[in-house]
């Protein structure tokens, strides 16, 4: 059956398709014995970060002086943590960042940060989606200064970009420096 442009209607469509999951899903159905993992991934330490939905993205540096990962942070746990992996097999929490007065905030919090390099120093980037009305809800996000590390008592808060909520911030660079950010704002 075929519509008067020689398409096949949208209704045909989807009960192909919900026919398709439910008969893959039939044959995906994981034998009792499975372990888990993947042949060729080996887990060398795990480290927790407490709390439902805490963690949005993380960022890892690319240098191999610089071992550190950077895990954006959400809702109650606002803000951001910093990973060392100088020693992979006992990744360790460095430092800790979270939002001023947080309990008087709402809204997600910020999914995603990304770090970046410009004029010799490294930034750290991190994107707040605070509802409107609420203490922060015109920030889009806040700039660190990350040169300093492993000394975290040199990381600091060099600037806020205020232009509301935004879900991401995705620092360009070229030839190993930033040269501007982009922010998709949200609503």
């Amino acid at each position: 059956m075929r519509d008067k442009w020689g398409l096949v209607p949208w209704r045909i469509c989807v009960a192909a398709g919900v026919l398709f999951q439910l008969n893959v899903t039939a044959v995906a159905q994981p034998a009792l014995n499975k372990t888990g993992g993947s042949p060729n991934v080996t887990v060398i330490d795990h480290l927790p970060l407490n709390g439902y939905f805490a963690v949005g993205g993380l960022d890892v540096e690319q240098e191999l002086s610089r071992p550190y990962v950077y895990v954006s942070r959400m809702f109650e746990h606002a803000g951001f943590t910093v990973l060392s992996l100088a020693d992979p097999t006992h990744a360790k929490v460095i430092y800790d960042w979270r939002v001023n007065n947080l309990a008087q905030h709402a809204g997600v919090g910020g999914e995603s940060g990304r770090y970046f390099k410009r004029g010799g120093h490294y930034y750290y980037i991190k994107a707040f989606l605070f509802d409107r009305g609420t203490p922060d809800g015109d920030v889009g996000a806040a700039v660190f200064d990350v040169t300093g590390l492993p000394n975290v008592a040199q990381i600091r808060e060099v600037g806020r970009i205020v232009c509301g909520r935004l879900y991401r911030c995705l620092p360009l660079q070229a030839f190993g420096r930033a040269r501007f950010v982009i922010c998709d704002p949200l609503g």
